[in-house]
């Protein structure tokens, strides 16, 4: 099956569970919104507070999320005919080793040309020093990018089936290495999806929200059919 028809299967999900998926979606944009916050007034508090707080509110996020991301997972299992047997504990695993690794495929990729750009701004090479930063920036967000469709299934893996991070890390890449342009399709039209919602009105944001990992169920169910 094609991405589009299997975001199209996640949307049909959330129509048929509405309160089971709605609800706990509510909730994760209710902590980003939270965690956001925080970001802001550490902010007015200096680059070292900002950073501090910035590590915190990852941390927490990968944390708080967990519960009510397996929900949701779970509740798209159901209405697509299977059961979860991973708790919630597997789920903040899988969800810290996908950060990191997200994270650092991004400094690793990202950061040497920032930190160059940087320094030939700082010697008066204005032009070619934010080219190099722009360009670290773009590489940065496409190595994250990367990343996170690398574990993409991971979490599915964690809730569905209850593995540990690391075994839900290495079952996600093998799904996806035989086939990443689905997955990339997948997570790039729902974060158009979440942006356009966001810009549009607040409310838009939340039936895009989920549509990732319903869609990436969907994907994962059918291969385990076949």
């Amino acid at each position: 099956m094609s991405a589009l028809a299997h975001l199209q299967r996640a949307w049909w999900v959330e129509i048929r569970d509405p309160l089971g998926i709605g609800l706990p979606t509510i909730g994760l944009l209710a902590l980003d919104l939270a965690l956001l916050l925080a970001l802001r007034v550490a902010w007015q508090h200096g680059v070292e507070t900002l950073a501090a707080v910035w590590a915190a509110t990852v941390a927490a996020r990968w944390v708080l999320s967990a519960p009510l991301r397996a929900q949701v997972i779970r509740a798209g299992a159901r209405v697509l005919g299977a059961q979860a047997v991973g708790g919630t504990l597997a789920l903040v695993g899988t969800q810290i080793l996908s950060g990191i690794a997200v994270i650092l495929a991004g400094l690793c990729f990202g950061a040497p040309l920032v930190v160059a750009g940087s320094l030939l701004v700082w010697s008066g090479w204005l032009t070619l020093g934010t080219v190099g930063v722009a360009i670290g920036v773009a590489m940065g967000t496409f190595a994250g990018f990367a990343a996170r469709a690398a574990c993409g299934f991971a979490p599915i893996e964690a809730v569905m089936h209850g593995r540990a991070a690391f075994p839900a890390v290495v079952h996600s890449l093998r799904g996806v290495r035989g086939a990443p342009s689905p997955v990339v399709l997948i997570l790039l039209i729902r974060d158009a999806i979440v942006t356009i919602g966001g810009f549009c009105c607040g409310a838009g944001m939340i039936p895009g929200h989920p549509l990732s990992d319903l869609a990436l169920l969907d994907r994962h169910l059918q291969e385990d059919r076949c």
